[in-house]
């Protein structure tokens, strides 16, 4: 792999780009809580928040690094073990 290719002028440290993030995504699923399901706005907010959670996944590796045990949050995915 060539150097222009490889992730060594990426972000070194991505959990403060993302820790920026978190109020915007918070926003988006208290958004999510008052919008009808199954309409253009829904499935635009879902659209950013699915992009979020994708670029967490990506930098972190972690795919549930936005989801807690909080019962109350959209889309909120149970950690499988095994």
């Amino acid at each position: 792999m060539t150097r222009r290719h490889s992730r060594s002028n990426g972000l070194l440290d991505p959990v403060p780009v993302l820790e920026k993030l978190r109020p915007g995504r918070d926003g988006i699923v208290a958004e999510l809580r008052n919008i009808r399901p199954n309409t253009p706005h829904y499935h635009a907010l879902l659209m950013c928040l699915s992009a979020i959670d994708l670029a967490a996944e990506f930098f972190t590796g972690h795919s549930y690094y936005y989801l807690n045990p909080n019962p109350d949050q959209i889309g909120r995915n149970e950690r499988r073990d095994g």
